[in-house]
């Protein structure tokens, strides 16, 4: 006759033995997969911020040769490129935190101020450039690589360019 004790003591060691062998498995699963989101998100939100640049680099090379010009074909280009900083700067929302969004939104504004300065050849917030928008455009780019570096966690940026 079999004895039900020693049946269910076979049975709770294989359950216990099986609930241990899983569990880790589970848990190393579980944070690989995290890992995976995190890098991926990083990845994403250094494509983003990297289009960003990009963009408002043609903007200010567009912008330079603007100033000179005020050509309306130009300031058409121009007008374009600042919706693709609107469009952007309302992306990097959903990513970035807040001192890379508020960078971002600066660089938004200055945009602005740079179309009026080609536009009119004058900007309403004067006082706020004492050197004009398009060198204050240019000191928040900078200020805009500075914090997604450190957003990314990378402090150098030759670190970015040899992962790049």
């Amino acid at each position: 006759m079999i004895n039900l004790n020693s049946v269910w003591a076979v049975v709770g060691a294989v359950c216990v033995g099986s609930t241990t062998a899983i569990l880790p498995s589970l848990f190393a699963d579980y944070r690989r997969g995290r890992r995976e989101n995190r890098y991926r998100w990083s990845l994403h939100f250094y494509e983003l911020s990297s289009d960003f640049s990009g963009i408002v680099r043609q903007f200010m090379h567009e912008a330079g040769d603007r100033l000179e010009l005020r050509d309306q074909e130009g300031l058409a280009r121009l007008k374009v490129l600042q919706g693709n900083i609107r469009e952007h700067t309302s992306r990097l929302a959903l990513l970035a935190g807040e001192p890379v969004l508020s960078v971002a939104q600066k660089i938004r504004r200055h945009s602005h101020a740079v179309i009026q300065a080609c536009e009119t050849g004058a900007i309403k917030r004067a006082s706020e450039y004492s050197e004009g928008p398009y060198v204050a455009l240019d000191l928040e780019l900078d200020n805009f690589h500075q914090v997604v570096r450190d957003q990314i966690g990378l402090q150098k940026l030759g670190q970015i360019r040899l992962d790049a």
